[in-house]
């Protein structure tokens, strides 16, 4: 019998074995050695599975921007010129109203000069807290540390309230009403100067409170504070 009629015999018989009189088909028969190996080694847990996964999930920590600091600064400048910028801008604009109100005395200012003249001074306000909460978002972008933008806006404001400060000395300027303005004393002097300091940490304070929200905004979503 040559060799390809052995392999056709053992096709169509396969081997078998008797046990206690029934016939058991071979299990190399019934599981050939490589579905055998296959099922093996797929039941063998795969150890370094975790671990590459692991790998995997990690992301590299997220890089802050460099030269924050100096950013946030000039930031901060550019916020409270372009805010000075608006304010004489719009004090130019109503010259007329200001003319009329350095005209009257303070105490016969009819009450639409007077609504005027307030409603003058809260748009100036108004627009300057939009400057500030765009520039701290804007800031917010740039250094993505959200005190830094606290920071710009801080800076902006006593920018802010400090150029008015000055322009309130300037002579013939719209915005100047007329008062009667004496030497005083060293102790009067001291305390305007005092309270002037006061109001100027107020005015910063409130002007990086809206650029930290405004930050904020810009950052809520960056990987740096969802750590």
């Amino acid at each position: 019998m040559n060799q390809e009629q052995l392999l056709a015999y053992k096709d169509v018989f396969p081997r078998t074995r008797k046990v206690a009189g029934t016939t058991m088909q071979d299990p190399e028969q019934e599981y050939p050695p490589r579905q055998l190996e296959s099922k093996a080694r797929s039941s063998v847990p795969n150890q370094e599975s975790p671990q590459q996964a692991e790998e995997e999930e990690e992301e590299p920590a997220p890089q802050l921007p460099p030269e924050r600091l100096p950013n946030a600064l000039i930031a901060g400048v550019i916020i409270g010129l372009v805010c000075v910028g608006q304010a004489v801008l719009i004090t130019f604009a109503n010259s007329s109203v200001y003319q009329r109100a350095s005209a009257t005395l303070p105490a016969k200012l009819t009450v639409s000069l007077a609504l005027a003249l307030v409603g003058l001074r809260l748009l100036t306000s108004l627009i300057s807290a939009v400057i500030y909460l765009i520039g701290g978002f804007i800031t917010g972008r740039i250094v993505v540390q959200r005190r830094l933008g606290f920071l710009a806006g801080f800076v902006a404001g006593v920018i802010t309230y400090g150029a008015g400060f000055l322009l309130s000395y300037i002579p013939n300027y719209p915005g100047n009403l007329p008062t009667s303005r004496g030497t005083g004393n060293v102790a009067e002097v001291a305390g305007a100067i005092v309270v002037s300091l006061v109001f100027l940490l107020i005015a910063g304070g409130f002007a990086g409170l809206i650029s930290l929200f405004g930050a904020w905004l810009a950052t809520r979503r960056h990987r740096y504070y969802e750590r």
